[in-house]
């Protein structure tokens, strides 16, 4: 008598909660893939396909890839990916995630100083700050403010220079920046006293 041998069935496996975080992405943070793969056999993923969708055409050079720099990105495109899961063997139902539009970066003043560094009484003080954005959006709407001895001087807000007429032996002024591309504003950045 011959018994014929019943070889297991392979279930496919499955993905669930696709989805792209951070949901409001920008090129400063990049964004990412984050999903759960689910097996009924146990079966360890092995082979599954990864392929992002940017303004609905298929970017096939970041097939495969779970996080997305934001060299790739650009304010406003509108960016999705779709998940295949595979345990090796069987491929399961492919899905998407939600779509995430890329927001604005918010722009940066670095090296934010005073000069010159070691002024005297007859020196006027200047302002100095690099911009940066990376959506190169012009430095159009950014603050500049002066403190005195610890106290805000409205009158020379927007002013990179203030006249040697100001100062006194002994004043501790400060320079900060509020960087502005005119959609949003960075964080504010102190000069040194």
């Amino acid at each position: 008598t011959n018994v014929p041998e019943m070889l297991p069935t392979n279930n496919p496996p499955s993905v669930s909660n696709v989805q792209i975080v951070p949901t409001d992405p920008t090129k400063a943070t990049g964004m990412a893939l984050s999903y759960t793969y689910s097996d009924a056999d146990g079966d360890a993923e092995s082979g599954t396909t990864i392929e992002w969708y940017r303004d609905g055409a298929h970017v096939s050079s970041l097939d495969g890839i779970s996080n997305v720099g934001g060299g790739f990105m650009t304010r406003g495109q509108q960016w999705l990916v779709k998940v295949r899961p595979s345990d090796g063997t069987d491929t399961g139902a492919e899905v998407s995630s939600n779509t995430v539009t890329v927001d604005n970066s918010l722009p940066v003043a670095n090296s934010v100083a005073i000069s010159p560094t070691d002024p005297d009484d007859s020196d006027s003080l200047s302002g100095t700050y690099n911009y940066q954005d990376l959506d190169s959006d012009p430095d159009t709407a950014s603050t500049l403010e002066w403190y005195l001895d610890g106290s805000r001087i409205p009158e020379l807000d927007g002013v990179l220079t203030v006249s040697s007429l100001m100062t006194r032996s002994g004043d501790a002024w400060q320079f900060v920046v509020t960087p502005n591309d005119g959609l949003n504003a960075g964080a504010q950045t102190f000069s040194p006293i």
